[in-house]
């Protein structure tokens, strides 16, 4: 059955990714309006290559979908010599579209030359006869290799040659039993003088059908501890050991994905209101409990990372969580939540587990709901949808997507109205305050238009980037192919194929075959990946890949469960398919270097290491990390008269945390807010202030953008603005004065 899938797939993102060409070739079809390209740093290229991205995914779930549940619902008992050639046909028409120069027409009707002689197979039902012998097997080997010489006269493509390999075999062993004779006749041997006229066609024409025809008319010459504690109290601590990181206030200030909450945390700590105040682009829960958390313990950064290191382990425990659920295999659960940790090493500073896991506890929520039939677990998914929606707006629509659409499946006609409105309900629980303090603070509406307006600036080209693509060869390199499968570009697809199976599979079982809750649930996960994949698809690189690739983690797991149970072979069989496909440098080197680092020295840093002067910046770096500069800039800044205020160019907002220094506008990430209406808006706030500071890092870039991507607000600064000290690549500047 596996393989079976697996192969679909493979013909899936083969023709999807020769489809979407075509269409974008042809139509020159663009998914990006005019919009798109008043977004700094925007291109007709990126465009075109984002347009390709969206287009294949689309092309791959609505294929992928029709070809799986076809051979689901109409195959006849799955032939594992049947499916092994399907398998090894589908990884060739793959490896030619991604590594080779292909004709479109050529993979197209070669896919459905081949789907059609499958189903033709798949019909016949052969014996296991005495009549198919190893002189059988090894007569279609002769005749495969000679087909695959006469093949190769017309192209050097992959699918046809070797396709050969796998057809003339097959083809042998189903007809084995009505043309034994011939089949098994020793003439065969003769075909091996092929391999002396590999560049002839008409001898390997005429040599190959003369041996035929010959075992044809001679073909009748018969010389020829509690339960309780053991499953969740001791894994949860388990867990805790192995992720938390004792050095988590170690590193250098991440500005990109750490910076902009401590400008935010600044602004709380000074009384200041989010979105009226100042501009921010993420819904405020998050924020709200850093700076709730920071009251508690103290304002610091390495307070803040260890807040959003506490949420990363809630994250993996919300996980584990998921998995028990989808899987009773120990081995699997223990699996998926170690390669879900491995993963999440990578990044250390970010918000990535807590977002994706505030959506998988809503979907959780719901199979408590499937497993008691209580109305009043609708009402808590939905109030943990609230949650999500306001923690990741992403990540909280999807989810609600995913929910919705599988409570209506799993519901009765006549029930439908009275669950949906029990989810409603709970949305609205903590939809209400939330949206009544916006408003009581007078902050609603910049909310919603400040929320809409990154999210459509993201879906319109901001910061988005391509997916990495393998590169096109006149001949195949089997090298590229190793580098391809060991690299983490091959998780893109991986992940798309592993959530589609997992969408159709749990559907197939629950909708046809009355399949349990958990099937129920693998659908709902699985959906809710296919979804927030497309956020992957905007900026297309690791952190964003996480989202749908720890779902799709998730549903590998239950995929293995429950096509091997608890069976051992099986057990092995996925313990060395987990690490085949995951053992990578990007993974585990992270992960198990910091395993090992940890328990030597468990917060202690050995050696030396570099410090940061401000209090506030109470972490260390390593000794190769030159931080004077910094240090003196902070030092310089902290001379100024307190009072003065301070802006920084084009993105440091975690200068305003560490100074404790107010901003004279309301733009702490103008890379963020880019747009001529922000910038402008901007510019005049700096106007309407006196005595600025400004701190300009022309060096400072973000993704594709530079100081000159927002040229209006650079402009001002250099014009107005001039430089007063110089601290590595950060420029003081202060303000010209007005003849």
């Amino acid at each position: 059955m596996i393989l079976s899938f697996l192969s679909n797939l493979f013909f899936s993102s083969t023709l999807a990714q020769v489809i979407s060409s075509v269409l974008q070739a042809k139509t020159r079809l663009s998914l990006f309006g005019e919009y798109s390209y008043s977004i700094p740093s925007f291109s007709s290229q990126l465009a075109s290559e984002k347009t390709y991205d969206i287009l294949n995914y689309a092309l791959f779930i609505l294929i992928a979908g029709v070809l799986l549940w076809f051979n689901l619902k109409f195959r006849k008992k799955p032939n594992i010599w049947l499916d092994t050639g399907y398998f090894i046909i589908s990884f060739f028409f793959y490896l030619q579209v991604h590594f080779l120069g292909y004709s479109s027409l050529t993979i197209v009707i070669g896919f459905l030359a081949f789907q059609v002689l499958f189903w033709v197979l798949n019909s016949f039902s052969p014996n296991q006869s005495r009549t198919y012998t190893t002189r059988v097997f090894l007569n279609s080997i002769f005749l495969s290799v000679s087909t695959l010489l006469i093949v190769r006269q017309f192209n050097y493509s992959l699918i046809l040659p070797f396709s050969a390999l796998v057809i003339v075999p097959l083809i042998y062993y189903y007809s084995h039993d009505k043309i034994s004779r011939l089949l098994a006749h020793p003439f065969h041997i003769l075909l091996i003088a092929n391999l002396f006229f590999p560049s002839s066609l008409d001898k390997l024409l005429v040599i190959t059908l003369t041996v035929l025809i010959a075992s044809w008319l001679t073909r009748n010459i018969n010389i020829l501890r509690t339960e309780t504690l053991s499953k969740h109290v001791y894994p949860l601590a388990a867990i805790f050991l192995i992720a938390f990181n004792p050095m988590y206030y170690l590193g250098t200030i991440d500005s990109v994905e750490e910076g902009f909450w401590l400008g935010w945390l600044n602004r709380i700590i000074h009384g200041e209101i989010l979105y009226r105040d100042v501009w921010v682009y993420h819904p405020p829960l998050l924020i709200w409990l850093l700076g709730l958390f920071s009251k508690v313990v103290g304002a610091s950064v390495a307070n803040v990372r260890l807040y959003f290191h506490l949420l990363q382990i809630l994250g993996f425990w919300v996980f584990y969580l998921v998995i028990c659920n989808l899987t009773p295999s120990k081995i699997l659960r223990a699996l998926v939540t170690g390669l879900i940790i491995a993963f999440s090493f990578t990044l250390v500073k970010n918000n990535v587990e807590i977002r994706m896991a505030s959506g998988l506890l809503a979907i959780l929520g719901l199979y408590l709901y499937w497993q008691e039939n209580k109305l009043s677990w609708l009402i808590i998914t939905g109030a943990a949808l609230g949650i999500s929606i306001f923690t990741s707006v992403e990540v909280g629509l999807s989810a609600f997507a995913s929910i919705l659409i599988s409570l209506v499946l799993s519901s009765r006609v006549q029930n439908l109205f009275k669950t949906v409105s029990r989810l409603g309900l709970g949305i609205l629980m903590v939809a209400t305050p939330i949206i009544i303090f916006l408003g009581y603070t007078k902050s609603l509406t910049p909310f919603v238009n400040q929320i809409t307006y990154y999210s459509h600036g993201f879906s319109s080209g901001y910061f988005n980037l391509p997916i990495d693509k393998t590169e096109t060869l006149p001949l195949f390199k089997w090298g590229s192919a190793v580098e391809f499968f060991t690299s983490s570009v091959w998780l893109w697809d991986l992940t798309r194929i592993i959530l589609i199976s997992g969408a159709v599979f749990a559907f197939y079982k629950t909708y046809t075959r009355q399949g349990t809750n958990e099937d129920k649930l693998a659908f709902a996960i699985s959906l809710f990946g296919i979804i927030i994949f497309r956020a992957a698809l905007g900026r297309s690189d690791w952190y964003h890949l996480l989202f749908p690739l720890w779902a799709a983690t998730l549903i590998l797991g239950y995929l293995a469960g429950g096509m091997w149970g608890q069976r051992p072979w099986g057990q092995v069989v996925t313990v060395l398919a987990f690490v085949l496909f995951f053992s990578k440098d990007l993974i585990n080197l992270n992960f198990m270097t910091q395993q090992f680092y940890k328990w030597q020295s468990y917060g202690i840093f050995p050696g030396t290491y570099s410090t940061y002067t401000s209090p506030r910046l109470d972490t260390i770096v390593s000794s190769e990390v030159d931080t004077s500069d910094f240090n003196d800039l902070i030092e310089f800044v902290d001379r100024q008269d307190p009072q003065r205020p301070l802006f920084s160019f084009p993105w440091m907002p975690e200068l305003y945390f560490i100074t404790r220094r107010g901003n004279p506008t309301k733009n702490d990430t103008p890379y963020a807010f880019y747009s001529p209406d922000y910038q402008t808006m901007t510019v005049a706030q700096l106007r309407a202030t006196s005595n600025v500071l400004i701190v300009y890092n022309p060096e400072m870039k973000f993704s594709n953008m530079s100081p000159d991507s927002i040229a209006i607000l650079k402009k001002y600064i250099t014009d107005n603005f001039y430089p007063l000290s110089r601290f590595g690549s950060y420029i003081v500047m202060e303000q010209r004065q007005k003849i």
